[in-house]
């Protein structure tokens, strides 16, 4: 057998890798506990307050978060360790301060949204502490990654893994309890907020003033606009299912089909921001890794999403039974997300610095993808929004593409293998075709 343990140095060794591994396994926790929740015995208008309570406080959290992130991965020649961890610092303190103020937000909305949440206020309070550490944790990836901390890294990966799945195993064998899980959650959130300030700090450039967050926050603006632009389809899509129809089955139902494949949602983001300092260090060896690297996951996000086509009736049966089967279409749709997500374009206008830019590519995206989503709602229901998404996302990075090619001069093949991403994307728009013919006649 030639795989061996110079396979598992190798793979110890290459940061980028472990960085994939991050997001990797942190939607695959996600996922497992979307299953045992699915598994469980509450019902599905239960399971569609708890969609409804994790996407009130998604949408106030993932712009300014994603963006301040985002920013941490640009270098420059002349970064001394030093200037960079004054940099992470300052970075964390300003996700620190908006978390918190979010968190205010959460409890003053309380009285409003109780009536639909039916929960307590102790629980409740439980829950915007895991919101705000799961918030502060998704800093640490990237700090441990910046400061070449791997070892740390591989240590978080594995812990916040183990302790996520964990508490939902326990959820499941102790009944269902829905209080008994936002209260581990809550506890758990309180472990990564003291983890993550402790890592931080410790790491931390000179000073206390308060004059680098406004700094930091300033430089991610654009970053944050674009991150709120990218990530209003997923809040958009929500208010428009809630808009059709108030039925909170419906908005499960939606939740659980309307999710892209978490392999490829967590590698082409982990890759996209791991090339950002390659390809600011050396332009023409960064674009090299960039092609070589996603050419890699093609050959293995594509056939994944393709079997998965095939097969997800039966796979939805199975991990969440058969009162989620109306899901199936809505994820087979998704699963063509994998067509765009695998281009790489704005690793390089980010690595350029061209914020505003992206800014402005992403104001357009996201007037397609509500108009493409509101007139297809109107001709196909639920399927009409995922599809909306679909068309859009592969609209703006097309026009990436366009830019980078006149601006930059630089081809679309220079950094990606186009043949086998066109033959790759003809076999799972034949699948999905021929799936649904099938089905229909």
């Amino acid at each position: 057998m030639k795989f061996n343990s110079s396979h598992i140095s190798q793979f110890l060794n290459d940061p980028v890798r472990q960085f994939q591994l991050s997001f990797l396994l942190k939607q695959a926790a996600v996922l497992i506990g979307s299953i045992l929740i699915a598994q469980s015995m509450l019902s599905l208008e239960q399971i569609g307050k708890i969609e409804w309570l994790f996407y009130i406080g998604y949408i106030g959290t993932f712009f300014w978060s994603n963006g301040l992130l985002q920013s941490s991965l640009r270098s420059s020649q002349d970064e001394t360790p030093a200037k960079r961890a004054e940099i992470l610092w300052n970075i964390f303190r300003s996700k620190a301060l908006l978390s918190f103020a979010w968190a205010i937000c959460m409890l003053l909305m309380y009285p409003f949204i109780w009536d639909d949440l039916k929960i307590g206020f102790a629980i409740y309070l439980f829950f915007v502490v895991w919101m705000v550490g799961n918030v502060f944790s998704a800093f640490l990836p990237f700090l441990f990654y910046r400061m070449h901390q791997y070892k740390n890294l591989m240590l978080f990966n594995i812990l916040y893994f183990n302790i996520y799945v964990t508490i939902f195993i326990l959820f499941w064998v102790q009944g269902s309890v829905l209080d008994n899980l936002l209260l581990s959650l809550g506890i758990f959130g309180a472990v990564l907020i003291a983890g993550t300030t402790q890592a931080a700090y410790s790491g931390k450039g000179s000073g206390l003033n308060f004059s680098g967050i406004t700094s930091a926050i300033r430089t991610a603006l654009p970053l944050i606009g674009y991150s709120l632009m990218a990530g209003l389809a997923v809040v958009t899509d929500g208010w428009l299912v809630k808009i059709w129809s108030d039925d909170e089955e419906i908005f499960a139902i939606f939740r659980y089909g309307a999710r892209e494949l978490p392999l490829s949602l967590a590698a082409s983001v982990a890759l996209s921001g791991a090339v950002i300092p390659l390809i600011s260090s050396s332009t023409e060896s960064g674009l090299a890794q960039l092609k070589k690297r996603a050419l890699s996951w093609m050959h293995v996000l594509f056939p994944v999403s393709i079997a998965l086509v095939l097969s997800s009736t039966y796979l939805f049966d199975w991990f969440y039974g058969e009162r989620f089967i109306d899901s199936v279409i809505l994820f087979d749709v998704m699963l063509l997300l994998v067509i765009s997500r695998l281009i790489f374009p704005q690793s390089i206008l980010l690595a350029k610095g061209m914020y505003g830019l992206i800014f402005k590519v992403s104001v357009i995206e996201i007037m397609l993808n509500v108009g493409l989503s509101i007139c297809l709602l109107y001709y196909f229901g639920l399927v009409g929004i995922v599809a909306g998404t679909v068309v859009a996302f592969l609209c703006e990075k097309l026009i990436m593409i366009f830019i980078i090619r006149k601006r930059f001069q630089i081809s679309l093949s220079t950094y990606h293998a186009l043949s086998w991403h066109l033959l790759y994307t003809m076999l799972i728009c034949i699948a999905l075709l021929c799936k649904y013919i099938i089905i229909y006649y």
